[in-house]
């Protein structure tokens, strides 16, 4: 098992300083039914947008980039997601979007915008997969 896997800590009974092992594997039938109930399919565009979104910076960190930039996903308190990506270096370097917005309802809405080498989006508390979407498209249109 990769060095990374393992995290110290307390946990599942674990005394303190006790090296604690997660495997991610797959999830067990009644988790799998429970996540379905919700509607969440793992094989649906999700899966593999946070796929495509591995291999765009995997494709990144070929020098200094990893050091300097990168990907930054947070939480706001409104509630919603903030997400930061670093355009340093990348296809979109220089290109300017103004903001970007799609309001749907108080809770359903997404802005973005490219400003200063950077994507800067935020959007409502179910609205990740339509941030990383947008990032996706704009990668997308800046390649053809």
């Amino acid at each position: 098992m990769h060095e990374d896997a393992q995290r110290r800590g307390r946990g599942h009974g674990g005394q303190p300083g006790e090296t604690l092992i997660v495997e991610i594997g797959k999830l067990d039938p009644s988790e799998e039914r429970a996540l379905a109930d919700e509607g969440f399919d793992p094989d649906e565009e999700s899966g593999g947008l946070l796929r495509w979104l591995q291999k765009w910076y995997r494709r990144q960190c070929d020098g200094e980039w990893k050091h300097q930039y990168g990907v930054r996903i947070d939480t706001l308190d409104n509630p919603g997601w903030s997400v930061k990506i670093d355009l340093t270096g990348t296809a979109l370097e220089g290109r300017t979007v103004d903001w970007v917005r799609h309001e749907i309802s108080e809770a359903d809405w997404v802005y973005y915008r490219l400003k200063d080498d950077t994507f800067d989006a935020a959007g409502g508390p179910t609205n990740l997969v339509s941030i990383l979407r947008a990032f996706r498209s704009l990668v997308e249109q800046s390649a053809s």
